[in-house]
């Protein structure tokens, strides 16, 4: 069972999206798709293995033969990328650069029950990450990593784009580092139908992340339930998060949610509107700094800024 605090701050991140009160049926709509597939990810991995789930055909698996530097997303089934490079090419080691990630030891376990021989290094900007990497790519391995944590070989986010409602931080290491290898990134992404519980792969040639950025911004707004980073969508936003707040709706109630603090705060409906009015546009930035002296003097928040 996925717990309440999750589900709230789940809620929170879809209503970055644009999903909020002008269309709060959709919202309910997307958060219950969003923990059914949960319940599906999450039972991929604690189970260890395939189960029933097929692969769908990528329309460029004659490209993914050629390609050697795979980068996805925490989209669909994404623990199956691993399988999928397996099956497409059985007799080459997949190498996949990680972070320090809590779910490390589940993949690790997928990957043994299912026979595929995968190495896990962990990034970072030393001279024998380099070495384990150039040493992956005499023995001809396959490399996959993902982008949307943001994950990269520094520690600072060294570009921002604009993504979904907002503009966002990004790493470009990887790429940086495909760049020094000799590779040619391919951008992979897998999704999830449960009507017949299959995962459809599809892939792209890119040059940079704001080009893979561009694709999964795509993805997100046509099934914004299959991304499993929602719940971390505030924490790529631009800017200081002092004084960041997202607004939104559940089950009837007023809600805001405290970027910094990582609290939800339960508001009345004029406190909502009068948030959602500082980030709407459609006021001037006198009149938005009135809205921010009046909340301040009635509650003692200063939103700085309301995504």
């Amino acid at each position: 069972m996925i717990p309440k605090t999750v589900k709230i701050k789940a809620l929170s991140g879809f209503a970055s999206l644009g999903l909020h009160k002008d269309n709060e049926p959709r919202l309910y709509s997307v958060m219950r798709q969003w923990l059914g597939y949960q319940k599906t990810l999450q039972g991929c991995l604690l189970n260890g293995h395939l189960g029933t789930l097929k692969h769908g055909t990528t329309p460029n698996r004659v490209e993914d033969l050629q390609g050697r530097f795979f980068i996805s997303v925490h989209f669909g089934l994404y623990p199956l990328m691993i399988s999928y490079l397996a099956t497409l090419r059985p007799k080459q080691k997949i190498v996949c650069l990680v972070g320090k990630q809590k779910s490390l030891p589940l993949l690790q376990q997928l990957a043994h029950n299912n026979n595929v021989d995968v190495r896990f290094i962990e990034i970072g900007e030393s001279f024998m990450f380099f070495r384990k990497c150039l040493n992956a790519v005499r023995e001809d391995c396959i490399f996959l990593s993902f982008i949307d944590i943001p994950l990269g070989v520094s520690e600072k986010s060294d570009m921002k784009i604009n993504f979904l409602n907002g503009e966002m931080r990004i790493r470009t290491g990887l790429f940086k580092l495909a760049d020094k290898l000799g590779l040619k990134p391919r951008f992979i992404i897998s999704g999830y139908n449960p009507k017949d519980n299959t995962v459809p792969v599809n892939s792209y040639s890119v040059d940079s992340a704001e080009q893979a950025f561009s694709i999964f911004e795509r993805y997100i707004k046509n099934q914004p339930h299959n991304w499993d980073k929602v719940i971390d969508l505030k924490r790529f936003y631009t800017g200081h998060n002092d004084g960041l707040y997202i607004p939104f709706i559940l089950a009837g109630n007023y809600f805001a949610l405290d970027v910094k603090s990582d609290k939800v705060l339960q508001i009345n409906s004029s406190l909502y509107e009068q948030i959602c009015s500082i980030k709407n546009g459609r006021l001037s930035e006198e009149e938005i700094k009135q809205k921010r002296a009046l909340i301040y003097d009635k509650t003692s928040l200063y939103i700085r800024k309301a995504i």
